[in-house]
């Protein structure tokens, strides 16, 4: 599977790689109206797009967004009003005649499955992708959300290892990856639950 990408930021264009099929141009990022930005490039003709976007370089996250290249121009107009807010344009020159539909990186879920719908790579193989829709640890997500929404390990009950299972601090409303205080950990005690974990580390909440 032949695929590459361009990485840009507001006001700022980086191209990361070239395909030899044809030459990708620089995207072009333009600013409307307030926090309004629109995005525009080139579509070549047979080619699949996907962008991505990050705070910080580091943790990329997909948009539920499948473009297929005409030969005509692609526009992405999107909101932001972030110090720092950096864009990834992903490509491939995999033949389709469905690019919603296909998989192109082979591990049962269909492109817009991992875009769409579990926010995972549709160009990098998943071998956990059977497991996406489980619950082996009981903590009430699913494993696709344990690991893309909440970008943790899938097989942890306890993600901040607070002693105060996932489950239960969804249902209070809490952040399961944020520690919660003593006073919360000591009143789900009270409550006659029992620890999530046999060690307790704990953060007070200022």
């Amino acid at each position: 599977m032949n695929c590459r990408i361009l990485i840009f930021m507001l006001g700022l264009v980086l191209p990361i790689a070239v395909h030899a099929q044809g030459e990708q141009q620089t995207p072009d990022l333009t600013q409307g109206g307030n926090d309004s930005w629109n995005l525009d490039w080139d579509g070549v003709t047979d080619r699949t797009y996907f962008l991505q976007w990050s705070e910080n370089l580091i943790d990329w996250f997909y948009l539920p967004l499948i473009e297929s290249g005409t030969g005509t121009a692609i526009n992405y107009g999107f909101n932001s009003d972030g110090s720092r807010f950096f864009l990834r344009l992903q490509y491939s020159d995999q033949p389709t005649s469905d690019p919603n539909g296909d998989d192109f990186d082979n591990d049962t879920l269909t492109n817009w499955e991992e875009v769409g719908m579990y926010g995972s790579d549709p160009l990098a193989f998943n071998a956990d992708a059977h497991l996406f829709l489980t619950d082996a640890d009981g903590d009430g997500l699913l494993y696709w959300e344990s690991l893309n929404i909440y970008h943790q390990n899938p097989d942890s009950f306890d993600f901040d290892g607070d002693g105060i299972p996932n489950s239960y601090e969804l249902a209070m409303g809490w952040d399961p990856t944020v520690a919660n205080s003593e006073a919360d950990y000591q009143a789900y005690l009270n409550a006659g639950n029992q620890s999530a974990t046999s060690m307790q580390v704990f953060t007070e909440l200022e």
